[in-house]
């Protein structure tokens, strides 16, 4: 095998070949080599980090500790990477398990629709974060600041849509003109601490939606956050979308 013009060592590939190798090997041999050859953005190279990390002395580890008999064995943590393969096969297992449970005796048609083509950019996540802090007010006083012009998105979005959150939220989203940033700074100034607040540059024809993203935008958008009550959103959304569709 050869990787950007340089044959890989005979040991090398003689290791892949003696054992089952999984994708944090695979991006520890070749990573490096494949970034130099297609540069990719730095939300991947965090999705390569995490994996190669998962489950190594790099997370840090934890004690389990039988309840009956107090045998204990050292574990390294998981990344709990959504895209993670190793952490998060058992739970894909488990949920494609129980979907199975749910099928009725019958045959299954797949149904596919698509978008009109002048709409196809809302369906697509916008992920040029031009602005975060931290703010040390609520989630509705957040929100309450957000100043005109701005197209809410996220959490915030999924609220107004559902008429009420389906979980708690600590984060507030929304997109804004990035030429106009400095209204924004005025009213949440930086500050340090765990970021929730985010501002996302807005782009050609959004606004002309209203000062909501639409609902596929805002399922796409929510699909791409790792909150624990991100899921809670999904569901809640696909609920809604399979009720249109119905």
């Amino acid at each position: 095998m050869v990787i950007n013009g340089r044959p890989l060592k005979h040991q090398t590939m003689n290791s892949v070949a003696q054992h089952k190798i999984g994708v944090a090997e695979i991006f520890h041999l070749f990573k490096d080599d494949f970034l130099k050859l297609y540069p990719q953005p730095a939300e991947h190279h965090q999705v390569m980090h995490l994996i190669q990390a998962c489950r190594t002395a790099k997370l840090g580890g934890h004690l389990q500790t039988c309840d009956h008999c107090n045998f204990s064995k050292p574990m390294y943590n998981s990344c709990r990477c959504r895209m993670c393969p190793q952490c998060q096969s058992l739970k894909k297992e488990r949920w494609v398990s129980a979907r199975k449970n749910e099928l009725l005796p019958c045959s299954y048609l797949h149904g596919v629709f698509t978008l009109p083509h002048e709409i196809n950019i809302l369906a697509s996540r916008n992920k040029d974060i031009i602005y975060k802090t931290w703010v040390d007010e609520p989630v509705l006083e957040i929100e309450g600041l957000i100043p005109d012009g701005a197209i809410l998105g996220c959490y915030t979005a999924a609220k107004n849509i559902l008429s009420e959150p389906p979980a708690d939220y600590s984060k507030v989203y929304f997109y804004f003109d990035e030429d106009k940033l400095d209204i924004v700074k005025k009213r949440y100034p930086p500050a340090k601490g765990n970021n929730n607040l985010f501002v996302l540059k807005t782009y050609s024809k959004q606004i002309d939606y209203g000062n909501i993203t639409t609902l596929p935008q805002t399922f796409v958008d929510l699909w791409n956050l790792s909150d624990w009550y991100a899921k809670d959103f999904l569901t809640a959304m696909e609920r809604r979308i399979d009720g249109i569709l119905s």
